[in-house]
């Protein structure tokens, strides 16, 4: 939200409609409601194109999701609760509503309340004879059992979502080619979600799973992002989603981890994250829905294109696809949708098997979740509308969808090589739900005779579904002339279970050095599912081979050789592979992403037997600690500390990342890690000098007790250079802190960099955040600048020719403890007085050093630093707790003055 204005200027600015006042706020529109009609009348689209008015108030309540049903119904979810849940048991007022008999102009001739007294119901999936769908608190099959168009019957499949975040949850189910029901989990809930076979997995924040329709049992698909709201599948089966704050398009990998906090300060498994697919905002963070358009009913500049859905801009933004081997990137296009009516909410877009693009829209003043009050008055709790966007001009076809639901297995079969996605995913899925294993023989029968790459990527997808893809079929499969098809091939042979491993990766290995890059990506993965040290050899040769721009293949070649690293048989087998030093290197590399005791051992071994840099010995030795065996922690010990060729700041992030991971294990320290920290205690304080600090991080006096908040943070300015910024985002907005410069001869002209905020966008606060110069030794305040409001830094110029060669210190204030909006990062100084440099963080890692080794020699240098009143709170604390614990009487005499000293907050 914070750049959301600016952004919206640079993005399709001149389709923004002109409004007194506050019309088009960011938080709070300053317009009425309109009608429906009035509301169509401001929309604006592509010349050719149409809106149409499909259901609005009072036949919906307010949408959030959409899909569409063998028969061409369109399924809504509406919601009058939200953002409040009902408590306790109570009946909900939200419900699931089916809009049918859709015409030529768009309108639902019927509309039938399928389900009612939910809870602010999101995901849903039309099945057989009722719709999956999720309802606070849990994911169930809501059943019309007695064929009077009502469900009767609720039976839960999953559960319990939660519910710390209503705006979230559980949303956007898409059936995939494979069969499984994929969804997003929403930012901040925390859910556990069990299958009826007993296997569960937990959720926390933005994440995506996947699920058996018939609730047998359900996985974790990616992890990561924010709050991940839309999916949408490609024509080889690709899975992207929109997220509302990190990127508005991923693509999504098996088991591929994504970023999810706000300051990036994420957990990943070691491979790093999946490559992202664009820079660009899109003008907000508020961005969800999403539809990918492939098809013949508009024109052919639209095909391969995603459209997602802005709800703080009110608009359709879209992205063209370019393709770099089987990496995608979204090229920003020109606005898809745009409104007169800042009231429009855009929420989900569907492709209807009619042609259509289909829009949910939330039409409400205020769509912030928490940028405004849940309880403001003005939050419309009643008005939604469902739009429909169809092609009128040259070449237009009528807009029908066909009743699948009636077809025999011939025309599915046939259905099957639609030009339409959703006819096509709708298709394979009345043969695999309804038809059956009835279907055999028409599939196999087309896979014969077919030219369409399509039909043929779904019919291997509908026999591998139906059970019925055998040994002789899939071989056909893993050779067929379709890229599409191989690749279906592939990610088949991937989630295959039942055969060898050996006979799996024999077919997969060929492909490799396929002619399409998709399908060499698919084999790399069906390879890394199936582990085997066959694999690993051609595994490295692939990885040398990847070509540049192509991240997501380099993405899966190196997350499958890491997952033969989780098997024990392969890293038994690696010293017969009589491999390279680069490849046994490299194997290193992703050891440290494997998570097993065996793949720590590699790391020991290596450890042992070279003498890697001091980044790779790090990264290699704090994985070691987390997962070696417990028995061989002391090996582990022995060989750092033989590493006496690294700096002792080196030497002592080793000892820490010990230390850690032996509180992490709930182990205590041995002997040997306590007297190599003693050791490193000893040489870091032998030359401690507070006096040289180029910055003291100070408390913010009147304040609540707080850590430090200043952290150095690369960061990116408005002339778009990147650089180290002292910066109080890092840690969280919530931390407050003073950080004070030594002392400089003012030089004639001073310029720097600054980014960040003093509270929301619009806020008539006053200023928490500063940057100030002052006299050195009067403290007289000569200059002071304010954080622009904006993530990306912008330029200060402070004329000092008045203030030229006097001594003074420049102070960066973070004052600001609200959550959001309340950090400010300083940076690129000209010329440069001091160093974009925190205060030494090495000094409180020494003294809690001293104090975990009870290192007695340590006692002078703990002393200085105790006294220093330059040195922030947290280190001074720290030498105090050092000095106590080594020998409480002997020091207390020093401790008491501290304490009694009014001038430090220690």
């Amino acid at each position: 939200m914070q750049r959301w204005l600016i952004s919206a200027l640079l993005v399709g600015s001149a389709a923004l409609p002109c409004f007194s006042g506050d019309a088009w706020d960011a938080a709070v529109r300053g317009t009425e409601a309109r009608t429906a009609e009035e509301e169509r009348a401001g929309f604006h689209v592509p010349p050719g194109f149409e809106i149409q008015l499909v259901a609005s108030e009072p036949a919906i309540g307010k949408p959030l999701n959409m899909a569409f049903d063998a028969k061409g119904r369109l399924w809504v979810t509406s919601t009058v609760e939200y953002p409040w849940p009902v408590k306790g048991g109570a009946k909900g007022r939200d419900t699931i509503v089916v809009l049918g008999d859709l015409g030529e102009d768009g309108k639902a001739r019927s509309t039938t309340v399928f389900a009612d007294g939910l809870n602010i119901p999101i995901g849903l999936y039309p099945y057989k004879n009722g719709v999956i769908a999720h309802s606070i608190p849990d994911i169930s099959f809501f059943e019309d059992s007695d064929g009077d168009g009502k469900a009767d019957k609720r039976t839960k499949l999953y559960g319990d979502v939660g519910t710390d975040d209503t705006h979230g949850m559980v949303n956007a189910f898409r059936r995939a080619p494979d069969g499984w029901l994929y969804a997003c989990h929403g930012f901040k809930n925390r859910s556990t979600i069990r299958g009826s076979d007993g296997q569960a997995i937990t959720l926390n924040s933005g994440n995506t799973f996947r699920m058996r329709v018939d609730g047998s049992h359900v996985e974790h698909y990616t992890r990561g992002q924010v709050n991940p709201f839309g999916m949408a599948f490609d024509d080889y089966g690709n899975l992207y989603s929109s997220d509302c704050h990190t990127r508005p398009v991923y693509q999504l990998m098996h088991d591929g981890r994504y970023p999810t906090h706000f300051t990036n300060a994420v957990s990943d498994d070691g491979l790093g994250f999946v490559p992202e697919m664009m820079e660009h905002m899109h003008g907000s963070t508020g961005l969800c829905g999403l539809a990918w358009w492939q098809g013949d009913s508009f024109p052919k500049e639209y095909a391969d294109n995603l459209f997602v859905c802005n709800v703080v801009t009110s608009r359709v933004n879209r992205d063209t696809l370019a393709t770099t081997g089987s990496s995608r990137r979204c090229v920003e296009a020109s606005d898809f949708v745009t409104c007169d009516d800042p009231w429009f909410r855009p929420v989900d877009l569907q492709v209807g098997p009619d042609g259509a693009l289909y829009i949910a829209d939330f039409y409400n003043r205020i769509i912030g979740h928490y940028e405004v009050d849940l309880k403001h008055p003005g939050r419309d709790r009643e008005r939604g509308r469902i739009w429909r966007i169809v092609w009128k001009g040259a070449g237009a076809k009528p807009t029908r969808s066909p009743d699948l639901s009636t077809m025999d297995a011939v025309a599915l079969v046939a259905a099957l090589g639609d030009a339409n996605p959703t006819v096509r995913r709708l298709a394979q899925d009345q043969l695999s739900d309804r038809v059956g294993k009835a279907a055999v023989p028409a599939l196999t029968a087309m896979l014969t005779t077919s030219t369409n790459p399509l039909q043929r990527f779904h019919g291997w997808w509908a026999l591998h579904r139906l059970d019925a893809l055998d040994a002789p079929a899939l071989a056909k499969a893993v050779s067929d002339a379709a890229p599409q098809a191989r690749y279906a091939a592939m990610n088949i042979l991937a989630e295959r279970s039942g055969d060898p491993t050996t006979a799996i990766g024999a077919a997969a290995l060929t492909h490799l050095d396929d002619s399409d890059a998709f399908v060499r990506r698919g084999a790399a993965d069906a390879l890394g599912r199936h582990p085997d040290s066959t694999w690993v050899k051609p595994l490295l040769t692939t990885l040398k081979s990847v070509p540049a721009g192509d991240g997501h293949l380099l993405y899966k070649v190196r997350q499958a050789l890491r997952n033969q690293l989780l098997d024990e048989r392969v890293l038994t087998a690696l010293p017969g592979l009589g491999l390279s030093a680069d490849d046994q290197r490299t194997l290193a590399d992703l050891a440290s992403a494997a998570a097993s005791p065996a793949a720590a051992g590699l790391l020991l071994s290596r450890l042992a037997s070279e003498r890697d840099d001091a980044d790779r010995v790090l990264r290699y030795a704090k994985h070691a600690a987390r997962h070696l065996d417990v028995k061989r922690l002391g090996e582990l010990t022995t060989t750092l500390r033989k590493r006496d060729d690294l700096p002792v700041g080196a030497r002592t992030a080793l000892f820490t990342a010990l230390k850690d991971a032996y509180a992490q294990r709930g182990l205590p320290l041995d002997d040997a890690l306590r007297g190599w920290g003693g050791d490193l205690a000893v040489a870091q304080l032998a030359d401690v000098d507070p006096a040289k600090l180029a910055w003291s991080a100070l408390p913010l006096p009147g304040a609540p007790a707080s850590p430090s908040p200043w952290m150095v943070q690369e960061r990116a300015a408005a002339d778009g250079v990147k650089s180290p910024y002292l910066s109080s985002l890092p840690k969280g907005e919530k931390l407050t802190g003073i950080l004070r410069s030594r002392a400089f001869a003012a030089p004639p002209r001073l310029t720097f960099f600054v980014a960040g905020h003093n509270g929301q966008p619009g806020s008539k606060d006053a200023a928490r955040n500063h940057i100030r110069l002052r006299d050195a030794a009067s403290g007289e305040l000569l200059m002071e600048a304010v954080p622009p409001r904006d993530d990306n830094a912008q330029q200060i110029v402070w004329d000092l020719a008045k203030a030229a060669g006097r001594n003074v210190v420049i102070e960066l204030i973070d004052g600001d403890a609200r959550d959001g909006y309340a950090w400010l990062a300083v940076g690129r100084f000209e010329p440069a007085i001091v160093p974009v440099d925190i205060p030494r963080t090495d000094l409180r890692q020494a003294a809690d050093l001293a104090r975990d080794a009870r290192v007695v020699a340590a006692a002078p240098a703990l002393l200085r630093l105790l006294a220093a009143t330059n040195v922030d709170a947290d280190t001074r604390v720290a030498a105090a707790d050092a000095l106590a614990t080594i020998d409480a009487d002997a020091h207390l005499p020093a401790l008491l003055l501290v304490v009694a000293d009014a001038s430090a907050d220690t």
